[in-house]
């Protein structure tokens, strides 16, 4: 779930070769009917959590708008420390705060 359009997103993925790494994805339409669809909704997030069914998700972000939305949506939430949002309060609290992609990777395999 990404805030920006979905045709961004595509061509983000294309642009790297990511597509065939992702089972679903959706950014917002360019239309009037997504106008309040961005996080922390979770719109597209239950879409996407319905497209893949999982026993358990994390939703990986770096901002509050993200793990606001994972916590609107009942799923676990990563916050990635980056310099811009280093010194951030969140509320709600993410179920994991992490400095870095590979940091959460660790401790992810760890919590198995």
């Amino acid at each position: 779930m990404s805030n920006n359009q979905h045709a961004a997103v595509e061509r983000v993925l294309d642009r790297f070769g990511l597509g065939d790494r992702f089972d679903t994805y959706y950014g917002l339409g360019p239309g009037l009917e997504d106008v309040g669809a961005e996080k922390p909704g979770t719109r597209y997030m239950d879409r996407a959590l319905a497209d893949l069914a999982p026993e358990r998700a994390v939703y990986v972000g770096d901002r509050p708008s993200d793990v606001a939305a994972a916590h609107n949506a009942g799923i676990d939430a990563a916050f990635v420390r980056r310099e811009f949002n280093a010194d951030d309060e969140l509320d709600p609290a993410p179920t994991f705060d992490v400095g870095s992609l590979r940091e959460l990777r660790e401790t992810l395999v760890s919590a198995k």
